[in-house]
């Protein structure tokens, strides 16, 4: 929502950088969490460093689950129902 320079952050909102820094307008809602810059640029790179770490994750679940598939293919055994 965009009236007379009025903002709503309803579903998620990064102000940007408008060139100045006097302040705009803003429709606020229940439980919303206003960051001020520096505060941020850390939550945002937090989340950066979440990706990274959660791609690691699964790039290890998946060569293991492969490295798993060989091993019981190797063994004769099936996954989840025979013992090696």
């Amino acid at each position: 929502m965009r009236a007379a320079g009025i903002i709503s952050g309803a579903t998620g909102l990064y102000t940007g950088d408008w060139g100045d820094n006097s302040g705009r307008l803003a429709i606020l809602h229940k439980k919303e969490l206003l960051l001020n810059e520096d505060d941020t640029a850390n939550i945002l790179s937090a989340v950066d460093m979440i990706r990274s770490i959660s791609n690691i994750i699964d790039l290890n679940a998946a060569a293991t689950s492969g490295a798993m598939s060989s091993l019981f293919g190797a063994s004769g055994a099936r996954a989840g129902t025979d013992t090696i």
